[in-house]
């Protein structure tokens, strides 16, 4: 456990639906100032529910229970949040620079436009894009996946947050895409001093990028550790299960497997 401060807690959490299912059943769990907490779990396991009741955007058939708190000073207003696929999340009818461009001056009052067209440019420039203010003119459907992406990494940096969450947000990206998105959230997480939820089905991807994991399976919390122990030392069989099943897993223990023995002396 983190001697941080905890920045967000979600206290026996409970979601349920219309006909009385239990979608996120008494979770508990922190996120602390500076930590990267990854949240993994399979399909329906409640991860992406979990995110959007601290966003508080969960749909309005749905009820909770139990409380989703900041820390002291901190609100929503703190928080900003990254998608799984971005051709959805970006508005087809207006060009990206626009996008991050009113998301800036939402989260600015009496910016000008000009200023925060600027603004959107820096922030382009900051996850990573190219001409960014070229680009500035571009409409979704020219940018590829990638680029997208960093659209919105963009937009939801222009709110300045204190907390991000990252709900899959590599998902519909292949696989040298991906590493270039997660490289670039680590290295805006340590540049910006922010503190991170991240979702994921794939343990590989959660321990490339989070210190501390929270295993979720039908909607409870399974097991909560260090990336470390719960990637080489899991004590609940599900994430075991998860592991086994984790093919990118699988494939880098056999690169380290392979590389430990090609490092070790020939027996003669």
């Amino acid at each position: 456990m983190s001697d941080a401060p905890a920045i967000l807690s979600f206290d026996n959490l409970t979601i349920t639906n219309n006909q009385g299912r239990v979608l996120v059943d008494n979770a508990n769990f922190a996120l602390h100032k500076g930590e990267r907490l990854g949240i993994v779990g399979e399909s329906g396991s409640g991860k992406s529910l979990s995110l959007k009741a601290a966003a508080g955007i969960l749909p309005r058939t749905l009820q909770t229970s139990g409380s989703v708190a900041f820390g002291e000073g901190l609100s929503r207003r703190d928080l900003a949040m990254i998608f799984q696929e971005p051709a959805t999340s970006l508005n087809p009818t207006m060009r990206v620079g626009d996008f991050v461009a009113r998301t800036w001056r939402l989260h600015h009052a009496g910016c000008s436009k000009a200023e925060a067209v600027d603004h959107a440019v820096d922030l382009m420039e900051k996850v990573g894009i190219d001409q960014a203010r070229d680009r500035m003119k571009a409409w979704p459907f020219e940018l590829s996946g990638g680029l997208r992406q960093r659209i919105m990494i963009a937009a939801a940096l222009a709110s300045e947050p204190s907390i991000l969450l990252c709900d899959e947000p590599t998902t519909a990206l292949d696989v040298r895409v991906q590493a270039q998105i997660l490289a670039l959230l680590s290295e805006i997480v340590d540049r910006d001093g922010l503190s991170l939820i991240f979702v994921s089905h794939d343990l590989a991807v959660i321990s490339q990028i989070c210190t501390r994991i929270v295993v979720m399976r039908f909607g409870e919390v399974m097991e909560i550790g260090d990336a470390d122990d719960i990637i080489h030392h899991p004590h609940n069989d599900y994430t075991k299960k998860l592991l086994d099943a984790d093919l990118g897993y699988r494939m880098d223990m056999a690169a380290a497997q392979q590389s430990q023995d090609e490092s070790m002396p020939l027996a003669r």
